[in-house]
């Protein structure tokens, strides 16, 4: 009964109270026993005895020992074949990367051809067929010779328009003109003369000139043939 009384008395008393205190007393008191470098010495003393230890011990043979164990260690767990499998899981897993990007990139320069396709077709307006072809290179270039055959048809024309007023004259100056005081007859004639050529080539004016004068003596030869004497 005493036991349980006293167990039953413990059980319902607050120590709370009394604990915070006695866990501030023990940290004052071990703070006050240990200070901060209470222990400095001792510390020291021990590095220095370990440190006098193993300078005084020989560790050449230990250290031989351990590297020789240690390189038939790895000898033994690293031979031909032990990475084989790590080297061709590797590449595996590389090929199987590369394979799996590679629709990746194939989309990807797809698309950018097809932009450069799509931009080309937008600048020259390219619509089967190219507008700007069409507009600036072909309309352009029909013109340009359409001026150029224009503009030297007249400069032509104005050469052959010279020649024929040239021939016209020389045609009026073979006309005969006979007047005799003996009889006082004047004879008048015309001379109508063809002449065929197969081949015409006028590049500029002395060329009209001798096309004039070999006319002129075609002329001349054909009227005198017939009779006729020129002026």
């Amino acid at each position: 009964n005493v036991s349980a009384g006293v167990g039953m008395g413990m059980t319902e008393y607050d120590f709370a109270t009394y604990a915070a205190t006695l866990a501030a007393s023990l940290d004052a008191a071990v703070g006050l026993a240990l200070p901060q470098n209470a222990l400095a010495a001792c510390g020291t003393a021990a590095m220095t005895g370990l440190a006098l230890a193993m300078s005084g011990y020989g560790m050449s043979a230990t250290g031989a020992s351990v590297g020789a164990n240690v390189r038939s260690a790895v000898n033994a767990s690293l031979n031909g074949s032990t990475l084989r499998s790590a080297g061709v899981n590797a590449m595996a897993g590389l090929t199987a990367g590369i394979n799996a990007g590679r629709s990746g990139v194939i989309s990807a320069m797809r698309s950018a051809a097809r932009a450069a396709v799509n931009a080309a077709k937008s600048e020259l307006k390219i619509k089967s067929p190219s507008q700007v072809f069409e507009d600036e290179v072909g309309v352009m270039t029909m013109r340009g010779w359409g001026r150029g055959v224009l503009k030297e048809s007249k400069a032509q024309a104005k050469i052959i328009r010279n020649a024929a007023r040239y021939l016209t004259g020389e045609a009026q100056a073979g006309s005969i003109q006979t007047t005799s005081n003996d009889n006082r007859r004047t004879y008048n004639s015309s001379v109508n003369s063809t002449i065929q050529v197969q081949q015409l080539v006028v590049r500029d004016e002395q060329d009209i000139r001798a096309l004039a004068v070999e006319i002129a003596t075609l002329t001349r030869r054909q009227q005198r043939g017939k009779g006729l004497r020129m002026a």
